[in-house]
């Protein structure tokens, strides 16, 4: 899913999605199918998408997916008006719970294939034997709210269920290729991950564009109610009434302030603390994106690194040139 926000443009049937799911596995690099499913409830996805962080949820579950066969989310209410995002490792117990679950599409259809279906079926106990890893979501829900909130086994329970379905449709399925010709093409799921490699972080902002609107994002460190983040959310709020989306993107911490103010300045919140850090010699550690090591994409950031610069430097100060 590139933008969670943007609008359906085609909806298949249950059938008609897992057929499409079986000719992308036995042909991956003639056939493509998404490579992360999600298993969630609408009610899940409304409250991600009311406090403007669904985007981030899918982007951190697909990049701990490249490590882990399954990604499960928490939701915890916070003490006060703070929206944090927590890795603590792997999720043990709380897969049975979780109200989203982020999985490869490659890993249902092994799965399916599996005479035995106790691996999979592991993750309903307190120790799974798939790796899996936790998302924690701290939000400000308000009220005397206590626990997790939103816990509810549907979403293992729909993951269960679609394996069993794929299962069906693999013993009814030949094991010889279709094709006589042997496949030297990548697998196409591949093709967006390898194309975020190339850039490094990958893309962090991933929004469909819409005709007469723009996409601003404010990237700062840190982001708690002083005078800077005050300035950022009356400038956000202006911009927003222009009917333009806005985004805050926060580089070095894993929590910000949100105050009543905030969801009228704001239409999401991306928190990417711990990635990209890298030590200067005689300087801090800095979260800046990783560049790829090689000199195009050295070239490429440098100049727009100077056009950064210089976009600031000629908004806010009268430019002269030096003799």
């Amino acid at each position: 899913m590139l933008d969670p926000a943007a609008a359906a443009t085609a909806s298949l049937a249950p059938g008609a999605a897992r057929a499409a799911m079986a000719e992308a596995m036995e042909r991956p690099g003639a056939a493509h199918h998404p490579d992360c499913l999600c298993f969630t409830e609408a009610a899940t996805l409304e409250l991600l998408g009311r406090f403007g962080v669904l985007a981030m949820i899918l982007w951190w579950g697909e990049r701990l997916l490249r490590e882990v066969a399954v990604v499960a989310l928490q939701i915890v209410p916070a003490a006060r008006p703070v929206l944090a995002l927590e890795r603590p490792g792997s999720a043990g117990g709380r897969v049975a719970e979780a109200p989203l679950l982020l999985v490869r599409g490659r890993l249902l259809w092994e799965a399916a294939g599996d005479p035995s279906p106790r691996w999979i079926e592991s993750l309903q106990t307190a120790a799974p034997q798939p790796a899996t890893a936790l998302l924690r979501l701290h939000l400000p829900l308000g009220g005397p709210v206590a626990g997790p909130v939103g816990a509810s086994p549907v979403a293992l329970r729909l993951l269960l269920l679609e394996v069993g379905a794929l299962a069906r449709i693999r013993a009814g399925r030949s094991p010889i290729p279709a094709g006589w010709k042997q496949e030297y093409r990548p697998p196409r799921h591949r093709a967006a991950a390898d194309a975020a490699a190339l850039l490094g972080i990958g893309p962090i902002l991933p929004r469909l564009p819409v005709p007469g609107r723009r996409d601003i994002g404010f990237v700062v460190p840190l982001f708690s109610f002083a005078g800077l983040e005050k300035v950022l959310l009356n400038q956000a709020a202006v911009l927003r009434g222009h009917g333009w989306r806005t985004h805050l993107i926060v580089l070095g911490s894993a929590a910000i302030d949100r105050g009543e103010e905030f969801p009228a300045s704001f239409d999401t919140v991306m928190l990417i603390e711990g990635l990209g850090r890298r030590r200067s010699p005689g300087r801090a550690a800095t979260s800046a994106p990783a560049i790829p090591n090689s000199a195009r994409a050295r070239r490429r950031a440098t100049c727009s690194g100077c056009w950064r610069r210089w976009t600031w430097w000629s908004t806010c100060i009268p430019w002269r040139p030096r003799r």
